[in-house]
């Protein structure tokens, strides 16, 4: 294992690289903080290129060590260059409170909706599929938020349609703790979403403050899609059609709604509910 002293170290500036948009997008990779994500990341399929690791001489040490042996374990290992940084590096690359000593640079993932994998095809057939699907979301903490709640309420993915913020932001990844991995995340436009979903026949459902339907009113039985706005500007006037039905939450005291991630969690945990009693 490489222990990298020098912040000049060519991969060490490319790693420092990728906390931006720009770096991000250049480098076609995304940087993952976290050991908890730095696993899910692995479990779930993405292609990992290198682990940084750092050791306290304290309560980290362990778990680095027990990430170390559960990588060499996995099946893409070979693939996967560990090295070793001291403290000041450490806390350049790392990422606000955490320092649990490991940070992973893995490839961004790009999934089209020409790209969508067989399970979505096979969950359509069975009329069983269900998304979250986000429209001009800009703050990638709700945006993991959101994400998390989908996939503890058993979704089967999250889209971001005109997105603002990139969906493996490093706020994101860690807001979903790791859950971004899990699925599919497309970023489209609203159009051709919507498109999408009228060729597919899932059932569109759009929260809103002054809609007339109650959340609870919805089927969730079927292939489904939940679309919530960005908190500030709302949806957009291409989700006001005929083949979309508008619904809301009930709100019992001064405020008038709720922010975008509870919003979702109380949506998704309602269809999660109908599916589960039948």
């Amino acid at each position: 294992m490489e222990f990298i002293t020098s912040p000049n170290n060519p991969r060490f500036k490319a790693a420092l690289r990728l906390k931006t948009s720009r770096g991000r997008k250049s480098q076609e990779r995304m940087i993952i903080f976290g050991i908890p994500e730095i696993r899910r990341a692995i479990s779930a399929g993405v292609r990992t290129y290198e682990i940084y690791v750092w050791r306290s001489s304290g309560d980290n040490d362990e778990a680095v060590n027990e990430l170390i042996g559960w990588v060499q374990n996995q099946t893409q290992a070979e693939r996967i260059r560990f090295s070793e940084l001291n403290t000041e590096l450490y806390q350049r690359l790392s990422f606000g409170d955490r320092h649990d000593g490991a940070v992973a640079i893995a490839q961004r993932p790009n999934c089209g909706l020409d790209k969508l994998p067989l399970s979505f095809n096979q969950k359509l057939d069975r009329r069983q599929l269900a998304l979250v699907i986000l429209q001009g979301a800009e703050k990638p903490g709700n945006i993991g938020a959101v994400m998390r709640s989908a996939d503890g309420a058993g979704f089967d993915a999250v889209w971001l349609a005109d997105p603002i913020c990139d969906p493996y932001h490093h706020t994101c990844i860690r807001a979903s703790l790791g859950s971004v991995f899990r699925f599919p995340v497309v970023c489209a436009s609203t159009q051709e979403i919507l498109a999408w979903l009228r060729k597919h026949k899932v059932s569109t459902y759009t929260t809103c403050v002054n809609a007339r339907r109650d959340y609870d009113q919805i089927d969730g039985r079927g292939s489904v899609a939940i679309v919530l706005g960005n908190e500030n500007s709302g949806l957009d006037e291409q989700w006001n059609v005929d083949d979309v039905t508008p619904i809301r939450i009930p709100m019992q005291g001064l405020a008038d709604s709720l922010n975008l991630s509870a919003s979702a969690a109380i949506v998704c945990y309602e269809v999660a509910r109908q599916r589960r009693i039948g």
